[in-house]
């Protein structure tokens, strides 16, 4: 489901037949190589701000 803005600027919910969860996912699987890595992403993740091509949303899995 996503959001489309209808005429008028309504908006209502309507089905994604694109969506693909992996475009929402980063997973690092073997965990990242330290506190200085986890500090290094996060400050990246905060300062690109939101890229409109891409899903509005994400989400980083580093186990560990």
């Amino acid at each position: 489901m996503c959001l489309v803005r209808l005429w008028g600027g309504s908006v209502a919910w309507a089905d994604d037949n694109e969506f693909d969860l992996r475009k929402h996912i980063q997973i690092f699987e073997n965990g990242l190589p330290g506190q200085a890595a986890l500090q290094a992403l996060i400050e990246y993740k905060q300062s690109r701000g939101l890229d409109s091509t891409r899903p509005l949303w994400d989400v980083t899995i580093a186990p560990g």
